[in-house]
């Protein structure tokens, strides 16, 4: 996922240390890691045999790609 899609300039995040390396006055933090795992959240939400409604992103002879709430993408067989 592209930063843009995340954060903005100038917004204030929380984030997580995950190296500090002096050697390379380098700091490595992590944003993704300090944000509820989109599917986990979609999973308690929808259980299985749950009806929802997406957005169909692309069409292949195989099935339909549908976008989800939570910057998800499913795939429903055409079989």
């Amino acid at each position: 996922v592209h930063p843009g899609k995340i954060v903005s300039t100038s917004q204030e995040v929380e984030v997580i240390v995950l190296e500090v390396d002096q050697s390379k006055r380098r700091i490595s933090l992590g944003l993704k890691q300090t944000m509820e795992n989109p599917w986990v959240a979609f999973a308690e939400k929808h259980p299985i045999g749950s009806i929802i409604e997406g957005e169909i992103k692309n069409m292949t002879e195989f099935g339909l790609f549908i976008g989800l709430e939570g910057e998800i993408d499913g795939m429903a067989h055409l079989s």
